[in-house]
């Protein structure tokens, strides 16, 4: 669905999770709001559905079961 491998989608998985980490050691809060309720790989699939096949938010928003507003900001903060 992405165009990747899956061992490739993997590894990019686990580098934005090292991303996520380092910010949050360089941001530290005590509480960060509501959890996610998608998780990092699927943030990621989302955001790269978006970029190959040129999908609009609202047709994305759809395949994830999320509003088009959260699917807009996946895309953008994932970029």
């Amino acid at each position: 669905m992405s165009g990747l491998k899956k061992e490739l989608f993997d590894i990019w998985v686990q580098k934005v999770l090292e991303q996520i980490g380092e910010h949050q050691r360089a941001h530290p809060i005590s509480a960060r709001g509501k959890k996610a309720k998608m998780s990092v790989a699927s943030k990621l699939l989302l955001m790269l559905m978006y970029y190959r096949e040129y999908h609009t938010c609202l047709s994305i928003s759809e395949m994830f079961d999320v509003s088009e507003g959260y699917a807009h900001k996946i895309v953008h903060l994932m970029s």
